[in-house]
């Protein structure tokens, strides 16, 4: 089963980062063992994903860029050889059976253009280019929460809802606290959330009840 959801966690993944070029009108394609883009894409996003356990490096389409990276979803391949250097690994994690209850009174959805330009500072975005535009905000699968303190954002994630499943991506904490058990309540929707976590995140999510699934490898050139 784990096999399953670690091909619908990498499908939901490409999903977003398809939907996340798509607001920044940024053409992509996705290939029966790969989703790719050839152009500038966002900073901290990949310009190409493996979508299956088979793909190889030789799938590594020719990208007309200096400077890209590769998210390899199943950690298998060595890119070394094709000028790439590893920047990190992570591990990814589902909960299938979350039987918490609904608590939101502390978080709040963002739902406007000044909303999300503060949740993406608290975030932690220090470039003038911003990654998460407003018409993300009209993407009905997608929710942005923060946790409020005073006028200030400490706390926020993201959800995105495909492939049956939510995943759950950029946590933060402002205060470096574990917000994970949290998360899990606030999405009880009776389907799976999947993501990818490492460091103190990845066991914060594993002691919300998160399991790993797999590993990743994030490969920039």
């Amino acid at each position: 089963m784990n096999d399953d959801l670690l091909e619908i966690a990498v499908a939901n993944n490409a999903s977003w980062c398809d939907l996340i070029c798509s607001t920044h009108g940024i053409e992509t394609q996705f290939l029966p063992n790969v989703w790719l883009t050839k152009s500038l894409v966002p900073k901290y996003y990949p310009n190409l994903i493996t979508l299956k356990p088979e793909s190889k490096a030789e799938d590594i389409s020719t990208i007309p860029l200096d400077h890209f990276s590769v998210k390899d979803s199943f950690g298998k391949l060595n890119l070394q050889s094709q000028g790439f250097s590893k920047l990190f690994t992570a591990s990814w994690i589902c909960l299938e059976n979350n039987s918490k209850t609904q608590n939101t009174h502390s978080w709040k959805q963002i739902s406007s253009d000044q909303e999300l330009s503060v949740w993406e500072d608290a975030w932690g975005n220090v470039s003038s280019d911003r990654i998460f535009l407003p018409n993300l905000l009209l993407k009905p699968k997608v929710r942005i929460y923060a946790k409020m303190k005073g006028a200030g954002i400490i706390s926020g994630f993201i959800t995105y809802e495909s492939d049956g499943v939510i995943s759950v991506s950029n946590v933060f904490d402002k205060n470096n606290s574990n917000i994970w058990p949290e998360i899990v309540n606030i999405n009880y929707k009776n389907k799976p959330l999947v993501g990818y976590e490492k460091d103190k995140d990845l066991e914060y999510a594993k002691g919300a009840g998160f399991v790993e699934i797999g590993k990743l490898t994030i490969w920039e050139k």
